[in-house]
């Protein structure tokens, strides 16, 4: 397939359009009939725009996930366990300042004040609760509260992230990664925030996983045309998957509790999450906290095992979040897991088959993606269609679609045992 590629190389292009993106899609958001009603009520805390993906279907938003709520109008952060809170208190001459961290049950101690529950209340809140409890002991208490450092809920974005943008960032942080959400923040400006997307981008084909369902949504019309349905505004845990057109380099095949198991052609430095949501994300059985990443490229007889907690990944744990090689076998379990070593013999047929077929370029084969061996270049000269649809490479030996199809064929096989061990052990 020809990818049209851009015209002008300047990574700043996206950039600069997602400025002009980001200012209309605030003021469309802000203007809402939705977001109109907000202003008329304090109380309305989380009334916003409906989002949709791609499909026109709607995209859940759970109030308590969100980082933010509504105070006339404007959005103020919620505090929450593990920020970092600045407390200044002055009693006459006498000036303290106190740096304490919100607990897990949402409390902080200070000062007199013991376990006061700052959960969920924006800082404006906090300050006024704090002061009233202060004067219960202090005449006339002087207060401030600032926020220090934001730990209480985040959102990730990983795939085609712009680097090479310069001295204009500073000394902050940017790439993909685990980003705090510091308040109202939209997928675009998340995205913006760390270094923009990159020259092959494909904005019109990103992926939000939330809650364990994966959305495809286009962000390219924000910028164009000033749509911002897609635009979503992040959540706690939510994940951005933002394609590129560049050649693939990593092929790896993820199976089990995942909405769509197959094959996954990533690029260089793909992680595990990405080839999650390349699977459109995991089902509602899934155990996140037990994956396991099956690695046969140095020994096939005694294949390597890494299991992998996507929930501490959420959490801030970057090095469970593990770059994959070409060839990777990423296996998600379900929540009722049986005995590991019945599901390592389940796997074992790919494994023994000599894992992934992993050189040469990606072609289409009955719906899913394949590499072909060797290095020749599948272009529109030596493709041809069979009777039965399937789109085949000429030239090539022909053990080369026998392989192909018993990849596939295996592939399915091990799907399908690995349901029926998961369904066997719910008994």
């Amino acid at each position: 397939m020809t990818t049209n590629k851009p015209t002008s190389p300047n990574p700043y292009t996206p950039v600069l359009l997602m400025f002009l993106a980001l200012a209309t899609g605030w003021a469309w958001q802000l203007l809402s009939p939705l977001a109109i009603q907000a202003q008329s009520s304090a109380s309305s805390y989380y009334d916003l725009p409906i989002f949709v993906d791609s499909k026109g279907d709607t995209i859940p938003t759970s109030p308590e996930l969100l980082p933010f709520k509504l105070i006339e109008g404007f959005p103020e952060y919620k505090l929450g366990p593990g920020d970092i809170l600045e407390v200044i208190t002055v009693e006459g001459i006498d000036r303290n300042t106190e740096r304490v961290r919100v607990q897990p049950d949402g409390t902080i101690s200070f000062s007199i004040l013991t376990a006061i529950s700052v959960r969920n209340r924006t800082l404006s809140e906090a300050t006024k609760l704090l002061k009233e409890q202060l004067e219960m002991y202090i005449r006339s208490p002087q207060i401030q509260v600032f926020i220090q450092d934001y730990n209480s809920r985040s959102a990730s974005v990983f795939g085609a992230i712009n680097l090479n943008v310069g001295s204009s960032v500073g000394t902050a942080r940017i790439g993909p990664g685990i980003y705090p959400l510091e308040g109202r923040r939209t997928a675009l400006e998340l995205i913006m925030q760390a270094g923009g997307p990159a020259p092959d981008a494909r904005l019109d084909q990103a992926k939000l996983t939330r809650q364990n369902k994966t959305y495809q949504i286009n962000l390219q019309n924000a910028i164009t045309i000033g749509d911002t349905r897609e635009n979503v505004i992040l959540q706690d845990g939510d994940v951005l998957q933002i394609t590129g057109t560049q050649q693939s380099d990593r092929r790896v095949a993820v199976l089990g509790e995942v909405s769509e198991p197959g094959i996954a052609n990533l690029s260089n430095q793909s992680t595990m999450l990405e080839a999650i949501s390349a699977a459109n994300g995991f089902t509602t059985q899934a155990a996140a906290n037990r994956i396991r990443i099956i690695r046969t490229n140095l020994d096939r007889n005694n294949p390597e095992i890494i299991t992998v907690n996507a929930n501490e990944i959420l959490k801030g744990d970057l090095s469970q979040n593990v770059f994959l090689l070409d060839g990777d076998i990423v296996v998600v379990p379900q929540a009722y897991m049986y005995d590991f070593s019945e599901f390592l013999a389940e796997i074992s047929p790919l494994i023994n088959f000599g894992g992934l077929l992993t050189t040469g370029p990606a072609v289409s084969l009955s719906g899913y993606d394949w590499t072909l061996p060797g290095s020749q270049d599948p272009t529109a000269t030596n493709l041809t269609t069979s009777a039965a649809g399937q789109t085949l490479t000429t030239g090539l030996p022909q053990r080369t679609t026998r392989d192909l199809n018993t990849e596939k064929s295996i592939l399915e096989q091990v799907q399908r045992n690995l349901k029926k061990k998961a369904q066997d052990a719910q008994r």
